[in-house]
Formats: structure tokens, C-alpha cells, sequence
């Protein structure tokens, strides 16, 4: 085809390797951290990959930092949709006015 440049099939890459689905353990430590590591192959300017860890999910962010600028802004936007997930998909709390018991009420028997 003669192309001086690679043929740019995408700029962004997200992925989700298999995790770890039950807790492991190191020369007897609980593992905590799996880092999602991936790198920005040619032609592209974000790469974006999650892994779980037992109970964990864990998201990493690569960038090339001239192609994006405000790399250092996106964790945090990534955090504040997910508190925002979180609040429209777990039920609401009921919050207890203060000085109410939140113990159970004795049942009057006739």
C-alpha cells in the first residue's frame, strides 16, 4: 500500500484481563494489590485496563502525556462515577434520626 505511517486502528484501548477470583496469598501474606499494567501500543494514546483481586477492582491508566493533557485529572473523574454508580444502583440508606434507638421494639402481647 506504500504508507509511510502504521495504519492507526484505535487511540484507546480498554481491557479486563482475567483476575484473581478468591484471595491469594505470597509466602504466607494475603496478596492486596494486583496492578493492571498494559502498554500504549503504536498508534495509540490511552490504554485503560481493570483487574479484580478477590473483592477488589482495580483500575490503571496509561497514557502518552502529549496526547492527553489532563491524564492526571481522569482517575478522579473515574472515582466520581463510580460513588455516583454506586449511589443509583445500592438501595438507600435510611439514616436514624438522632436520640432514636436502633434497637428493636419490645411486641406488646394481648
Amino acid at each position: 500500500m506504500g504508507l509511510r505511517e502504521s495504519l492507526r486502528v484505535s487511540n484507546v484501548l480498554i481491557s479486563n484481563p482475567f483476575g484473581l477470583m478468591e484471595e491469594r496469598y505470597l509466602m504466607g501474606g494475603r496478596v492486596e494489590l494486583a496492578l493492571p499494567m498494559a502498554v500504549v501500543a503504536a498508534g495509540q494514546m490511552l490504554n485503560v485496563t481493570a483487574v479484580t483481586a478477590a473483592d477488589k477492582f482495580q483500575i490503571g491508566f496509561l497514557a502518552v502525556a502529549k496526547a492527553v493533557p489532563q491524564f492526571g485529572k481522569l482517575a478522579g473523574y473515574t472515582l466520581d462515577a463510580f460513588e455516583e454508580l454506586k449511589q443509583t444502583a445500592l438501595p438507600p440508606v435510611k439514616k436514624t434520626p438522632r436520640g432514636a434507638s436502633t434497637k428493636p421494639r419490645a411486641r406488646k402481647t394481648a
